[in-house]
């Protein structure tokens, strides 16, 4: 069964219909998202064109997946580390009231006056 869902978007003021499995949320999401970075293109650089912008983009889409994909391997490296320390168990310490590192207040009980 296929979730396939076709998603209206404006970009850089042309009109497309895209074709995917994402909620149309997640998309929203992505043509603002594509939508700001030609705007900051366009300020940056005015005599970009559309086609110049586009590739620029592309350029900084591969090069944070490539950075983020590090990161996921890295990441998937020290978990795979823990989980292959021998495990220490927890030792929880319960002050003693005697201690006197610990500062624990006791409470009076009032007498009832008469």
């Amino acid at each position: 069964m296929s979730n396939t869902q076709y998603f209206d978007a404006k970009i850089a003021n042309k009109h497309y219909t895209i074709k995917g499995n994402k909620s149309p949320d997640h998309m929203s999401a992505v043509v603002d998202l594509v939508n700001q970075q030609l705007d900051q293109l366009s300020q940056i650089d005015p005599t970009l064109s559309i086609m110049d912008q586009s590739l620029l983009m592309a350029v900084n889409a591969v090069s944070d997946q490539l950075t983020q994909e590090a990161k996921i391997i890295e990441l998937e490296q020290e978990i795979k580390r823990l989980k292959e320390q021998p495990k220490v168990p927890y030792e929880r310490k319960i002050p003693d009231p005697i201690d006197e590192e610990y500062d624990i207040p006791f409470i009076k009980q009032q007498q009832p006056k008469e």
